[in-house]
């Protein structure tokens, strides 16, 4: 995931699976590992982040944005919501939060740049790309 901040250090992801758009996003990087949260092996799998964007055909939409499916919304709302992110309340004590899908930037979603909203600001998760 990316955190959107003011760091000098831009980075970029290739998303909108066959459509193959490359985005950038000044910020800092935070490893989330993969992405389906099982809490007692400590990992994550970015399958339910992908499944929007896919039926059996394979990948449907190159860029979904605001034409995205209410169930597809869903879905990753749902999936986003299920992926912990941890802050540092104080030098002493860290707090743990969980991303929210950023409905006012529905227009920016695609495959693997998904707009989120975490406890340090706006950021996009990002994964590998199907394509």
């Amino acid at each position: 995931m990316i955190v959107a901040a003011s760091t000098g250090v831009v980075y970029a992801n290739q998303c909108a699976g066959v459509g193959c758009d490359q985005r950038e996003q000044e910020g800092y990087y935070v490893p989330l590992g993969r992405t389906k949260l099982d809490a007692s092996l400590g990992t994550i799998d970015t399958w339910d982040l992908t499944l929007p964007f896919h039926d059996e055909r394979g990948c449907n939409w190159s860029r979904v944005g605001e034409s995205i499916p209410a169930d597809c919304v869903a879905i990753l709302e749902k999936a986003v919501a299920a992926i912990p992110f941890w802050t540092m309340t104080s030098k002493s004590a860290d707090m743990r939060g969980s991303l929210r899908l950023d409905r006012a930037r529905l227009s920016e979603i695609a495959e693997a740049w998904v707009p989120v909203i975490t406890a340090g600001g706006p950021g996009i998760l990002v994964w590998e790309n199907c394509d």
